[in-house]
């Protein structure tokens, strides 16, 4: 596993598999459930959310491929499987490093695309990478304020 502790938080991670530690989740803007899911497509897609909120093991919901994941290698959405083996039901994520942000439920036809996820929405993608951007710069600006503000207060004794 790669070391995310110094990618901006509002880049997405590339990473073939969600990290197995707390990440807030989120609803793509432009989120769609495009397809009908099944009773156990549906308790996935809840253990999904659950397992990726306290940092779980996500193992049995990839499948293993023995060709390159081009969807993550060219637009860094990841695709979990809903359903078991077989299944056509997909939950597509993108991960960053404190942040999963769900893009849409649909089949493999994403997968299938040339290029890959040519039709999977990208603007609510984009504010919400925007959104973490100005939030960390605020917070980034708040701290040094506070710290100007402490220092003011607290000036340094002359030697």
């Amino acid at each position: 596993m790669s070391d995310t502790s110094r990618a901006p938080i509002w880049e997405p991670l590339d990473l073939s598999e969600i990290e197995r530690k707390p990440k807030t989740v989120f609803r793509d803007d432009e989120f769609v459930l495009a397809i009908p899911l099944t009773d156990r497509q549906r308790r996935d897609y809840a253990a999904i959310v659950g397992l990726i909120r306290v940092g779980g093991d996500l193992g049995p919901y990839y499948r293993r491929s023995t060709t390159a994941d081009r969807l993550l290698t060219t637009q860094k959405v990841l695709h979990l499987h809903l359903g078991g083996a077989g299944s056509d039901a997909i939950l597509y994520a993108v991960q960053y490093p404190e942040h999963v942000l769900l893009v849409r439920i649909d089949t493999h036809i994403h997968l299938d695309d040339l290029p890959p996820g040519r039709r999977l929405p990208v603007l609510g993608r984009g504010r919400f990478q925007a959104s973490l951007k100005t939030a960390r710069e605020e917070a980034a600006r708040n701290m040094a304020n506070a710290k100007a503000r402490l220092a003011a207060r607290n000036p340094k004794p002359k030697a």
